[in-house]
Parts: C-alpha cells; structure tokens; sequence
C-alpha cells in the first residue's frame, strides 16, 4: 500500500493505490457509483453516507456537510487555508496516527478537495472515502433493538479511555459514533471535528458528558430504547478500569 496524490484542474485527491491502482477510477459521484452499480445502500444524518463494494472491500462514503444556520449558505462548503488544514486532509492525518496507535478505528481509503469561487472568497467542497467496519451496528441503532449487557457497556468505556489516554479528543462522541460488531468489538468513528490534544480531564469530561447526553436524548425520543442509570454506571466502570491500568 502507498498513499499518493493526484491533482486535476480545481480537485485534488489523495488515495490508496491498493484499492485504487489508477486515480482516474476513483469517483465521489453518487450518479456515477449509481451506475457502477457499487453502492449497496446508504445512511442518512448531516447528509447522507453511502456503503459501498468496490475491488470486494467494503467502503463508505461521506460528503462533508455543515450544520447550524451558515448551513443554509454553505453547505458544504468551507473557506480554503491551504490543503493541509482542510477537514478530509486533518481527518486522513488523524486516522493514519491512530492506527498507528492499535486504536479500533477505521482506515482511509480515498478522500477528494474541491476548490471553488464564491462570493469572491476561495472556499472548498469534500469527501471522504474510508473502510466500512465489517458485521457492526452504532450503539444507538443497538439499543432500538434490545439491551446490552453489563460486560458490553464497561468494553465501550474501557474503549473511549484508551482513545482518551493517546490524547484523541473525539469532540462529537455520541451514541451513531459507537460501533460494536459481531465479535463485541468496539470501533469509534466519524473524526471530522477530532484532534490530538494533550491528555487532560478538561476536555474529556466533555466528551464523555456529550455521550451521555445523546443517550438521554435518544432514552427520551425513542419508543424502545434499552438504557438506564446503571447501563451508565457500568460504561463509566469501564472507563475508571482502564484509566488506572
């Protein structure tokens, strides 16, 4: 395997020549995948997230998207500060180090920057194109179906301390970004707002406080939804365990 780049016109894309030989095979098109007959299903959020089957590996595809109001002008557009500050460019990087880590996340596959003109400003559109984690479903989608045992819950704590003690401060931690597959192994994903930060209480508080709220969001939404205090508890067992190891 080797990363490369490869740039044409307004559109810079970098790679991995295992899954992709020739850059002019890679595309980011819905319509063209469509036709390719690649994509074999899709999840909607922000924007929507297509799974894929290319080469046999099982990929996903993520379009960048903004949220809030400026998503009603930019959305999906960010303003240019050259490519390596832009999210796909950031997340790669992140990705890359923490696999180097041993931590359970996904690996990049293909990512794309667009730069465009508007309002007289450079701005930037992207995707990102990563390995799909094989047998898994998000915690969240888990929960709808039946309850997880005591064992399961101190896993995902012990999991987001290992992120959390090499510094990985994962800012949009929530219950869609959990995944466990069918060996009860837990995968943390969707880095696009993370970074590598000195390990400090601070900032890991909030991430574990923005879990626990999307879990009282969905306990409160959701007609069946299999949580309660001492699914928590035992999630932050979990956590204090691997901390004083």
């Amino acid at each position: 395997m080797a990363v490369k780049i490869y740039q044409s016109k307004n559109q810079i894309i970098q790679y991995d020549d295992s899954i992709f030989p020739e850059p002019d095979n890679i595309s980011f098109d819905p319509t063209v995948l469509q036709k390719l007959d690649v994509i074999t299903g899709s999840a909607t959020g922000r924007g929507t997230a297509y799974y894929l089957l290319i080469a046999g590996v099982a990929l996903v595809l993520r379009q960048y998207r903004r949220g809030g109001l400026i998503s009603k002008i930019l959305k999906n557009k960010y303003i240019w500060k050259g490519l390596h500050k832009t999210r796909p460019w950031r997340e790669w990087q992140l990705l890359s180090d923490m696999l180097k880590l041993g931590l359970p996340v996904p690996h990049p596959i293909a990512c794309r920057v667009v730069r465009v003109k508007f309002i007289r400003t450079l701005f930037y559109s992207a995707d990102f194109m990563m390995t799909r984690i094989k047998n898994a479903e998000s915690l969240s989608m888990l929960l709808i179906k039946s309850e997880l045992d005591n064992t399961t819950w101190e896993k995902i704590g012990r999991t987001i301390r290992q992120f959390h003690k090499n510094g990985i401060n994962h800012a949009d931690l929530n219950a869609h970004n959990i995944l466990i597959n069918d060996m009860n192994q837990i995968y943390l994903i969707d880095f696009d707002k993370c970074r590598k930060m000195t390990p400090a209480i601070s900032w890991q508080k909030l991430n574990i406080a923005r879990l626990k709220r999307s879990l009282l969001k969905l306990n409160q939404n959701e007609t069946s939804f299999h949580y309660s205090t001492k699914s928590w508890h035992c999630l932050l067992r979990g956590y204090q365990q691997e901390k004083d190891n």
